[in-house]
């Protein structure tokens, strides 16, 4: 059997924004070190605990009893393949349930949820979501009357078409539309159930470190009970479950547990079997390919997510995923399915790590309070006030295939150059950001050249010098369904193709500097891929809408610990005296963040590592810069505080060993002030490695941890 790709061929990198003023400095590389080994552990014994139940449908309102139907009009529940209502708690004046897309076995274009919210004193809130996968779309919590909760809900998609029901739409759903294309269902939910009607949530409360979430899942009698439009298949005489197009299952956790081990045997189907992983709405491709004969193990991480795999056999790999609590806390409930999957799954089961757990944890969801967002579950009602720690990072390599080059090969960069950051609600244009992945070191001049969105004039913007990331965001006209868009790069560095340059780009230089000058002409579809998560994930979002929903305050907006895999464009993990850190792999590293936009200021508090290679270094300081969109400051080379332009340092002081010679750790404050995030909402920060003048054998390994961004909110 041989082993899945490893992860870092399959990293989507995230880029990096920022408008590029001049910059010229010299580079210098960075020696390498090898990265740490991940993190291993152990599968418990599988001690089975009783099923959490399935969707039980309702009550009376006059008698609380389970197992009666809910009321629905506008439709049937027949035109569901399975119950989307799931009761989490109720207790008259409100309750709290989950809704699941479970129309169809692919994604839809857009799911609406329409209900009378508790938090909002009863006024209608409408949550739309895109390109939804099926499973569970979010939890909510309804006003009651009468003991009935009455809610809309909308799909829209061309599968419906020409049999929509949805002659109008509200529009607090916008942008979802009525049309033949759109249906809708009235559902009444009971809101007096008996506490054995709900689905219970379970908890740390117990002496037991690992605990075992439900019963262990064997498929052996070819019951695949939960998992959505999932199928039972016999192969080498194991029945076992089959994810066909995809299949997915929402596991009520331990909110407190540390992590949660998703442990099942993967059974090859087809010569080449692959397999893609869904944790909640973000996917994950293993490229699983198995032939004849065993090969090493494979361990690796996805964002924050790690995952094993282990031959058995020569038709049998053993899969183990770990799932930090970042996915769960704030909800308690876990999606995890297959998708565009060859392989069948069997001897499924899922353990909670309550070795941190809280013993006085409640339990199910309480509708007295509020639930709120986890990293990528639709939870709705309140936004949440931190962005997570880690945020899930990876998506199928499949989706920056969609955007076809015509010319040139996005093999050619280390990641994708363009992002879609937003797809208009027509198809008539997109913005994209465009990001210099050619090379760890500035490039001479870039040049986007593309149909404006404004007034449709073909436009090109010109940049120079361009350092690696994200150098610019742009908004394109669509033509049939999709944006041209031509990419021009030109350093001596590069072995051109002697493109033909148009005038428009007058900032190229052209003639003899031709041959150092490479075009790349792209193909973006104007409408987005329902299986590619959006560029802006729900971790994004509650970023930018920080301040909006907490004014007059200091709120946390992103924090790294740089302990797992992280997304820095040209980084990679190194490790001191057993402390993981990032450091630039070539000559910089850099990311970026979304932010609020009305925040007055961003306080940036990092800390630095200096570590020469040789003890014979002389120098206590080594030249770094750390980097603000394209704006190098020169914090590395001066022990003072004060001011870079409008941006302050405000605070740098020693945190490490007093020995600067063989170990200087440095934590700092910056304040970035509005202008540089004001019109995107898109920060850049990166971390530049330079020369020192000095010998290879004085070197340094400059490397960065804790970094945080917290939002002066006005």
């Amino acid at each position: 059997m041989k082993q899945m790709k490893t992860f870092w061929s399959l990293i989507v990198a995230s880029l990096i924004t920022g408008t590029v003023n001049a910059r010229l400095r010299s580079m210098q590389e960075v020696p390498t070190l090898a990265p740490s080994v991940a993190a291993s552990f152990a599968i418990p014994s599988t001690e089975a605990t009783s099923n959490s139940p399935v969707l039980a449908a309702t009550a009376s309102t006059t008698k609380p009893v389970c197992n009666l139907d809910f009321g629905i009009s506008d439709s049937s529940f027949n035109e569901f393949a399975y119950p989307p209502i799931e009761i989490l708690n109720a207790n008259g004046d409100q309750v709290v349930f989950s809704f699941s897309q479970t129309w169809v076995n692919s994604a839809l274009c857009q799911v609406a949820v329409d209900y009378s919210s508790e938090s909002k004193n009863g006024d209608m809130v409408c949550d739309v979501q895109n390109a939804v996968a099926p499973g569970e779309v979010g939890v909510y919590r309804a006003t009651c009357v009468n003991d009935i909760a009455t809610i809309t809900v909308y799909a829209q998609d061309e599968t419906f078409q020409p049999n929509g029901n949805a002659d109008t739409v509200p529009e607090r759903c916008a942008p979802l539309q009525a049309g033949t294309g759109t249906i809708m269902h009235t559902i009444q939910i009971p809101c007096r159930v008996e506490p054995e009607c709900c689905s219970p949530a379970p908890t740390c409360a117990s002496t037991t470190k690992q605990k075992v979430i439900g019963m262990p899942e064997t498929f052996g009698n070819g019951n695949v009970d939960g998992w959505l439009f999932g199928a039972s298949a016999k192969e080498n005489g194991r029945t076992c479950l089959v994810p066909g197009t995809e299949t997915a299952k929402t596991f009520a956790v331990p909110s407190t547990a540390d992590s949660v081990t998703i442990a099942f045997k993967a059974l090859e189907l087809e010569s080449r079997s692959e397999m893609v992983l869904r944790i909640e709405d973000t996917l994950i491709d293993l490229d699983a390919v198995y032939d004849d004969g065993t090969e090493d193990n494979l361990e690796g991480y996805a964002g924050d997510v790690f995952v094993q795999s282990t031959p058995i056999s020569d038709k049998i790999n053993q899969v183990t995923v770990n799932i930090p609590s970042g996915w769960y806390a704030k909800t308690g409930r876990l999606t995890f399915g297959f998708a565009a999957s060859t392989v069948g799954i069997d001897d499924f089961i899922m353990t909670a790590d309550c070795s941190g757990g809280d013993s006085t944890e409640s339990g199910a969801p309480s509708a007295a309070s509020s639930p709120s967002h986890a990293p990528t579950s639709k939870v709705v009602d309140e936004p949440p006030s931190l962005a997570p720690t880690y945020a899930p990072t990876l998506t199928t390599v499949a989706c920056s295939d969609d955007i076809e080059f015509l010319e040139g090969s996005l093999s050619d960069f280390e990641a994708s150059p363009i992002q879609v950051l937003e797809y208009s609600s027509n198809g008539s244009q997109i913005v994209f950001s465009a990001s210099q992945t050619l090379s760890d070191q500035p490039l001479c001049h870039m040049a986007v050249d593309y149909t404006n969105a404004n007034g449709g004039d073909v436009t090109c913007n010109v940049l120079s010098p361009v350092p690696p990331g994200e150098f610019g965001v742009y908004s394109a006209q669509c033509i049939d369904g999709y944006a041209d868009v031509t990419l021009y790069a030109q350093d001596g560095s590069l072995n051109g193709s002697n493109p033909s340059i148009p005038s428009r780009c007058s900032g190229l230089a052209s003639n003899d500097d031709e041959s150092h000058t490479q075009s790349f002409v792209t193909r973006i579809p104007c409408q987005a891929n329902p299986y590619c998560p959006s560029s802006t994930s729900d971790s994004d979002a509650a970023a930018a809408s920080i301040c909006r929903n907490h004014p007059n305050s200091q709120q946390l907006v992103m924090k790294e610990r740089f302990e797992a895999f992280s997304d820095w464009l040209y980084g990679e993990q190194r490790s001191y005296n057993g402390k993981n850190y990032l450091a630039p792999s070539g000559s910089e590293t850099s990311k970026t963040y979304v932010v609020p936009r009305e925040a007055l200021a961003l306080k940036v508090c990092f800390t630095i590592y200096d570590h020469p290679l040789s003890s014979s270094s002389s120098s206590s300081v080594h030249p770094w810069q750390f980097r603000v969109n394209d704006y190098g400051l020169e914090v590395g080379n001066t022990n003072a505080t004060g001011f870079f332009g409008n941006i302050e340092l405000k605070q740098r002081r020693n945190v490490g060993s007093s020995n600067k010679s063989t170990h200087a750790s440095t934590r700092m404050e910056l304040v970035v002030p509005s202008d540089w995030y004001q019109e995107h909402g898109r920060l850049t920060l990166g971390l530049v490695r330079d020369e020192n003048g000095d010998d290879s054998s004085t070197m340094s390994l400059i490397g960065m941890d804790d970094l945080q961004i917290d939002a002066v909110c006005p």
